[in-house]
């Protein structure tokens, strides 16, 4: 299969100088907040803030434990890292410990989602198991 490359084979809009695309993207370095969710929405979607979930030991090849989120009932999922649900149960906030020895060696993956969550926000880590 031959490639035809015709130079300049595009011809994009030009209307003035002033009026075209811009020569430099603006990648918000200077700004405070890098992420500003107003920029690019999902209508009719809520948007999920991601918030670090604390789970040691991490790596592990028997327990782990996790600190969930102060005064948060919610529920707790595992995932490998196919996105098939290994482990998912509804949780009350404070510690709570997993056993993961019948797991193979991996990346996984752990979700916590509140109930009662006007803040949209998703508790999230990575687990290795070795």
């Amino acid at each position: 299969m031959a490639i035809k490359f015709r130079q300049r084979g595009l011809e994009l809009p030009w209307i003035s100088p002033l009026g075209n695309f811009p020569n430099y993207p603006r990648f918000r370095v200077d700004d405070d907040e890098k992420c500003d969710p107003t920029i690019t929405t999902i209508f009719g979607e809520p948007v999920f803030y991601k918030k670090e979930l604390d789970v040691y030991s991490n790596p592990t090849n028997d327990i782990i434990n996790i600190d969930l989120p102060d005064e948060k009932n919610g529920r707790l999922m595992l995932y490998n890292i196919n996105g098939e649900v290994l482990f998912n149960e509804n949780n009350q906030f404070g510690r709570k410990t997993i056993h993961v020895n019948h797991l193979s060696s991996g990346i996984y993956f752990i979700e916590f989602i509140p109930d009662n969550n006007p803040e949209f926000l998703i508790y999230t880590s990575k687990l290795v198991i070795e």
